[in-house]
């Protein structure tokens, strides 16, 4: 059977349960969301004025979010009204020297439709849409579209987005575990049936039935939990054996190995999730050496859609905030994490791009870090927990300094621009141009 024929023979729901198995977006297609158009609007709005050279970048950005919108689907198109028009009515003339208010508004919608977004009260049209699209029979590149903007918002309602779809993609099959497992998500299933009788059998549900299910499993409230990830560190070293700054604790990496695995003499110290006798944490996985640190991040209880990038920010800004501006290379952190969440454990194994190269640096940018790390401590902590939203874009900033030493000029001054653009949202709220910014800053030198 050829390629043709084996897609003609797919039902609706194989499409959608195939759409769906492949879960996450990729960013690097370069084709944004419709919450990221907004998000790129809002970000223009206070970069006039909107005439020559400016008028570039904000035709750009005005075509995206109109492309966006077209491809938003009947029902998600529905919810929005009327902001959507009103959006769509303030962008379709060409900006000029007055069109401030005009643009002003257009901010004022994009702030609205991003709440809408985030809310979660887009997801059951996202869900109709996908289905619309199968049924249908649009062609893949829309039932892929509705696919992608179905997970962006389910991520941004704080659920975990990949999982979620995994679960939709094995109920639309009739999985008799997938659909075993709906059910008691949503409360209708107390006693379940033992896995084994009922692995890789169908659970016997019609099209209509499967579907109904993953629309009430879409809207089901996000799984509130204890957040726990662990990072990893090379090139890095601390002062003490252990240091804590509010939810973020180093470790030296021999003396946790030891404890977790050795049985060693502090290992009643350590914290539960690691030392459970009744749950599994993959200590072994941790990284070893003597220029390594382990980074435990408490992200508390809660709804998160990814916690080991959220945590992966907050570690971050504290090391980086050590290491700025004196070191352009900083710590190196690990690819990989281990995630624990109320008992259970998930992982991804700790990695470097250049783990074969045996390069070292020396110790005295370390100990510098670490003295640094350990005077910041009672001024930082405090405001981990709470500045995490804040602190991504930050992050990035210093990444984008360290990276223009080594750019052609021209890039280099793009980049600078760029991070002072980021500074001064930061500081001074999106009301302030950068210029302005220096001009103020460099006022009474």
């Amino acid at each position: 059977m050829g390629e043709d024929e084996a897609r003609a023979a797919l039902t609706w729901t194989d499409e959608v349960a195939q759409a769906l198995r492949c879960s996450s977006v990729d960013s690097a297609d370069g084709e944004l969301t419709w919450p990221e158009t907004l998000e790129q609007l809002r970000a223009r709005a206070g970069d006039g004025p909107y005439t020559g050279r400016q008028r570039q970048p904000w035709e750009a950005t005005n075509s995206d979010l109109t492309h966006a919108a077209g491809q938003l689907g009947p029902a998600v198109r529905q919810k929005l009204e009327p902001r959507l028009s009103e959006l769509l009515a303030a962008l379709s003339t060409p900006p000029n020297a007055t069109a401030a208010d005009r643009i002003a508004k257009a901010a004022r919608l994009a702030d609205e439709l991003l709440m809408q977004a985030d809310s979660g009260h887009l997801l059951p049209a996202a869900w109709q849409d996908l289905l619309g699209s199968a049924r249908d029979g649009v062609g893949f590149d829309a039932l892929d579209g509705h696919r992608k903007l179905l997970y962006v918002l389910l991520q941004r309602s704080q659920r975990q987005a990949e999982h979620v779809c995994r679960q939709l993609s094995g109920v639309m099959r009739d999985d008799a575990v997938s659909v075993q497992w709906a059910q008691v998500q949503v409360g209708d299933l107390d006693v379940t049936a033992p896995l084994r009788d009922i692995v890789g059998s169908a659970a016997g549900w019609s099209a209509q039935a499967r579907a109904d299910l993953c629309e009430r499993l879409v809207v089901a409230e996000p799984l509130s939990a204890h957040h726990v990830v662990w990072h990893a560190f090379r090139r890095a070293t601390t002062s003490k054996m252990v240091e804590e700054y509010g939810p973020v604790t180093l470790y030296d990496s021999e003396w946790l190995r030891g404890n977790l695995l050795n049985d060693g003499p502090f290992k009643s110290d350590l914290p539960a999730e690691a030392t459970a006798e009744e749950g599994f944490f993959p200590a072994e996985m941790l990284p070893e050496g003597k220029d390594v640190v382990i980074a435990r991040v408490d992200l508390g209880t809660g709804a998160r859609a990814d916690a080991p990038a959220d945590s992966r920010v907050l570690v971050q800004s504290l090391i980086l905030a050590a290491t700025f501006p004196e070191d352009r290379h900083g710590w190196e952190l690990y690819e990989g994490y281990i995630h624990a969440a109320n008992g259970d454990c998930s992982w991804k194994v700790f990695s470097l791009l250049d783990e074969d190269i045996d390069a070292r640096m020396p110790n005295g940018p370390m100990d510098i870090t670490a003295r640094r790390l350990s005077e910041m401590a009672p001024r930082v902590a405090r405001h981990l927990a709470s500045g995490l939203a804040d602190l991504s874009g930050v992050v990035d900033a210093i990444g984008w300094w360290k990276a223009s030493g080594v750019q052609p000029p021209h890039a280099s001054v793009l980049l600078d621009v760029r991070i002072l653009e980021t500074v001064t949202g930061t500081v001074c709220g999106h009301g302030q141009t950068w210029y302005g910014y220096l001009d103020a800053y460099h006022k009474n030198a």
